[in-house]
This record gives structure tokens, sequence and C-alpha cells, in this order.
């Protein structure tokens, strides 16, 4: 296929290598998104921590992936359009959720975006599922998954969002609620998506068609987002990126 957006997922262990020599000369007329880490180490990068320490380590690991994308990536884009990071808020807690907390870890994360210095990139959120899992083991989000929060946060603070479509799956799911609501509402902040099917609470990344999700009810509101568009598919990367082939070709019927 001929995507209009290259997406680079830039993990922890990327942001010790050399970039640069790796791109060698290559350049691209296509759009740019970079797709910041969740992790470094075994540490959660969480812009949402209540512990300073935590949020203000986050904060310098985010930056990075900024100043990354603006020095290296995006000068070998010849596109009109600025790049684009999404970045996970964070919110993860590792025995149970905490949803009271919500307010602290999104005023935490307010102070997290307002520290970072995205001048000449659009930093987008992305919306969250209930049950990640992070190092082999279930934990619990908490903020960015309710559609009323999300729009209450994006109107406070002009921000808006990478929406991926299965961990939104998952999200109705736990929550027992229609997917195509919770996207209508959050439509008008979608400035790039993550398509990927899912089932259950924390099936995620799977196949087109292979999930729950009914695509024949969100393909019009997908249809009518002018924005980037990346299948996430699990290892939709192996052989010659055959997942995501056929990802974007099962998605043609739509």
């Amino acid at each position: 296929g001929n995507p209009d957006v290259y997406e680079f997922r830039v993990n922890g262990a990327d942001m010790e290598v050399n970039i640069d020599d790796a791109l060698g000369d290559a350049t691209f007329e296509k759009r740019l998104g970079v797709h910041a880490p969740e992790q470094k180490g075994h540490d959660i990068v969480d812009l949402s921590a209540p512990n300073e320490e935590t949020r203000t380590w986050a904060v310098d690991v985010t930056q990075r992936v900024v100043d990354i994308t603006r020095d290296v990536f995006a000068p070998r884009f010849e596109t009109d359009h600025e790049p684009q990071i999404v970045v996970h808020p964070g919110g993860i807690t590792a025995d149970y959720m905490e949803r009271d907390s919500i307010p602290e870890m999104n005023k935490a994360l307010e102070r997290s975006i307002s520290e970072l210095d995205t001048d000449g990139v659009q930093l987008l959120l992305e919306n969250m599922p209930p049950l990640p899992w992070i190092y082999g083991g279930q934990q619990y989000h908490n903020n960015f998954m309710r559609a009323d929060e999300i729009v209450e946060y994006c109107e406070k603070h002009d921000q808006k969002i990478c929406y991926d479509t299965a961990h939104a799956k998952l999200w109705c799911n736990y929550a027992d609620i229609s997917l195509k609501e919770h996207m209508e509402k959050l439509k008008p902040y979608i400035e790039y998506l993550h398509i990927a099917d899912a089932a259950g609470v924390d099936g995620e990344g799977l196949q087109i068609q292979e999930g729950e999700i009914n695509w024949q009810e969100i393909a019009p509101i997908i249809n009518d987002l002018d924005v980037p568009m990346t299948t996430e598919i699990w290892r939709g990367h192996e052989k010659n990126g055959e997942g995501f082939k056929k990802a974007a070709e099962r998605l043609k019927a739509y």
C-alpha cells in the first residue's frame, strides 16, 4: 500500500541509540507520526502520576521524544503538516482501579503537559483501555477512558487526541456502553486514529473483523474524519507488514 503517514514507535531502548545513523539519508514525502514510549526500562512513563518524582521523570522522557521528533525525524519529512506525537497519559495502578484519584491524576497530567516544550509539534493524548498488560501482568488504567472526562479535559486545555478503536472498545465492553456513542462524543477532538479490533475487556490489537467491533456502525464516523490513520495489529509488522496490509484491505470494505 501507499500510506499517507509513517508512524515511528519510539521505545525506551530506541532513545539510547543513534536514530539519525539508523535512518541514513532517507527522506519521505509523507506525514509524520511518532508514538512515545509507555515505559522505559521497567518504569512506566506516567504523566498522570501523583508522585512528583515519577511525574517529572515522565516529563523528561516525553520531552526527549519531542526533541528527537523535531531534530531527527521531522527534517526528513517533506510535508506541510506538523509532526504528531501520540502520548499515553499514564494513570496506571498496579492492584486495583483508583477512580476516585482521577481528578488528582488529571491535574498532574495538566502540569506535565504544561511543562513540555512542544513548539513545532502537535502532542496528542490517547484514550486508554481498562486493563492493560504490562511486563506480562495485568494492571489498571484510571483516567482517559470515559468520553465525558476526556471531553472535559480537552475543552479545558484545548487538547486533541489520538483515538484508539481497540482501547475504546475494551473500555466500552468493561463499562457496558456503546462504542459508537463513545466515538461520536470524542469526534470533535480526534486528530489521529489508531485502528484495531478488540474483544472482551483486555483483548486488544486484533485483526480487523476478528474481534467484536461493529465496523459497519463506526465506519461513517471514521470516514468523516480527515485525519491520519494507522493500523495497530499485534505483530502486524512481521512478514514485511503482512498484518498491517491485511487490516488496510479489510477496512476498504467500509
